[in-house]
């Protein structure tokens, strides 16, 4: 099959995988309400989209980069994340936009315990329904049919796209005006597309992408947010919707971009 067959048929079934579990999500009453399956749904949706899409076009699930490539590369896509807020938010805390305090992670070195392992291999394995799709199909197949902008312009705005449900009608943003998070999010996440299909692309694996969605994930949601008491405007900065990390992720993009002849050698 053709990568165009293979990019329409993904994204057609991931529409329709994602639309029970967001129903369940967009009708529950408050966040709070809102099901672990139906999150873990729409998470798998592109995964599921991907696997029956290479199953239908090639009747084996080779071609997603299950081999787990250099490890310079696992390294970078860990620790990225862990880098973007340790610089985001230590500014905060240094500058008094916002407070710091252990005792909002209480107890501090047991959930951070937790967090870096059993919570890590959660996140792990929701980020890799993601991944699976955007990352091990998507971003490849693309790569066959456009340059590499449109491959992180087009992955990143589809991306984008995936999220806005929950963004705009459950409660998936930070205390910032909508507009706001979800023109920052917009920026940011399409930076983090350019960077992921440079290093899905790059290494030839998709434990890249998993590694950086899921540290991601786990930083920013359940640690450095957590230590962290907002004042009015911190969350215009902090969180995945403030302007701290959407600058370290669009730098981040740009290095890629500049490196971009370094895909030639493995297209």
């Amino acid at each position: 099959m053709s990568a165009r067959w293979n990019i329409l048929t993904f994204l057609a079934l991931t529409l329709v995988l994602c639309l029970p579990p967001y129903y369940f999500i967009l009708s529950a009453a408050s966040t709070r309400a809102i099901p672990d399956l139906a999150v873990a749904g729409v998470m798998w949706a592109p995964g599921a989209a991907a696997l029956i899409t290479r199953l239908l076009s090639q009747r084996n699930l080779r071609g997603f980069g299950w081999a787990p490539g250099p490890s310079r590369y696992l390294l970078v896509s860990y620790l990225l994340p862990v880098v973007g807020c340790v610089t985001v938010y230590g500014t905060v805390w240094g500058t008094h936009l916002g407070g710091f305090s252990i005792e909002r992670v209480t107890p501090f070195w047991r959930s951070i315990g937790v967090a870096l392992t059993a919570g890590f291999l959660i996140e792990a394995a929701l980020a890799l329904g993601e991944e699976l799709g955007w990352r091990g199909l998507f971003v490849p197949e693309l790569a066959k049919a456009v340059p590499f902008r449109l491959v992180g312009l087009l992955s990143g705005s589809i991306w984008v796209l995936f999220h806005v449900p929950a963004i705009i009608f459950a409660g998936y943003h930070s205390r910032a005006p909508i507009w706001f998070g979800l023109t920052v999010f917009a920026i940011s996440f399409v930076a983090i597309s350019f960077v992921l299909a440079w290093l899905r692309l790059r290494s030839g694996s998709v434990w890249t992408a998993v590694l950086f969605h899921a540290s991601h994930n786990l930083f920013v949601q359940d640690v450095f947010d957590r230590m962290t008491v907002p004042g009015r405007t911190t969350e215009y900065v902090t969180t995945e919707f403030g302007l701290g990390l959407a600058v370290v992720y669009f730098a981040a993009a740009v290095i890629c971009w500049r490196r971009r002849k370094a895909l030639e050698s493995v297209s």
